[in-house]
């Protein structure tokens, strides 16, 4: 069994991991996708959960 962890992202948070990529504010996020700026907030928590260990930053 690995160790390594299963990182199926939906859609929305792989767009929002681009976006962190290239310097975006949460608001600056949220109007690029549509959506409010607690929803972008929400999604960078679910990351950061589903990641454990790994850092937000080391995916970008």
């Amino acid at each position: 069994m690995s160790d390594t962890p299963n990182l199926n992202f939906t859609f929305c948070e792989v767009r929002i991991i681009s976006l962190i990529k290239q310097g975006l504010s949460n608001k600056e996020i949220a109007n690029e996708l549509s959506i409010e700026v607690m929803a972008v907030k929400f999604h960078k928590i679910l990351l950061k959960s589903y990641l454990g260990r790994i850092a937000l930053q080391s995916l970008i």
